[in-house]
């Protein structure tokens, strides 16, 4: 219960766009931060909702909490949802950071991975993660590598998928060949589930 009161408060203070929601969870996450007894879930959800429309006086706070966090979950809470924030400056910052000493080379693959999710910069993160793909390879454990492209399941327009297949068909993972493949069969599967349910969704919420 407490997972899903997180779940939904996220979903009504993002997707609901409700601005006494927002409210809200930015003063959780202020009490959250100073130590105050609240939910972890509640706690999560406000700190995600809080990158989704923050700015960059929010951006600087959580990146400091990469390092004043009281607990490695804290800082790790804030770590991860530096991908959500939606101004492009900020977000080419962050990717760029993580390929320095800024993010543990462990934590750099699954922070990429993220960013590739974000609604409106995700392709911006994509094209980075191809970019930079030998020093990734380098710097990454090769088992961390499946992760960094696990965010691809996102991208769900045709020609972000066709750019993604092209893109491995000359850039293996052969140390995860099967997951790779299922990852890309996911992406195609939400290609077409988009394609599909766009018209019918389009009609129904203008109405």
């Amino acid at each position: 219960m407490r997972a899903l009161r997180g779940a939904l408060a996220q979903a009504l203070a993002i997707l609901g766009d409700d601005p006494e929601a927002k409210a809200q969870m930015r003063e959780l996450e202020g009490e959250a931060r100073e130590g105050g007894a609240i939910d972890a879930h509640l706690a999560s959800a406000a700190v995600q909702v809080v990158a989704t429309n923050g700015d960059a006086a929010d951006f600087e706070r959580f990146w400091g909490m990469l390092k004043d966090g009281r607990t490695p979950q804290e800082q790790l809470r804030y770590l991860f949802a530096l991908p959500r924030f939606r101004t492009s400056e900020l977000f080419d910052r962050l990717l760029a950071a993580s390929l320095t000493d800024d993010v543990r080379p462990q934590d750099a693959p699954f922070l990429l991975a993220t960013a590739t999710t974000n609604r409106d910069l995700g392709e911006r993160a994509w094209r980075f993660v191809a970019d930079h793909w030998d020093q990734e390879m380098e710097r990454f454990a090769s088992s961390n590598i499946i992760s960094l492209v696990q965010g691809v399941r996102s991208l769900t327009l045709p020609e972000q998928q066709a750019e993604v297949s092209t893109f491995f068909q000359t850039h293996t993972i052969p140390q995860a060949g099967l997951m790779l493949d299922q990852t890309l069969e996911r992406q195609r599967i939400g290609v077409a589930l988009r394609e599909r349910a766009t018209p019918d969704l389009t009609t129904r919420f203008s109405r």
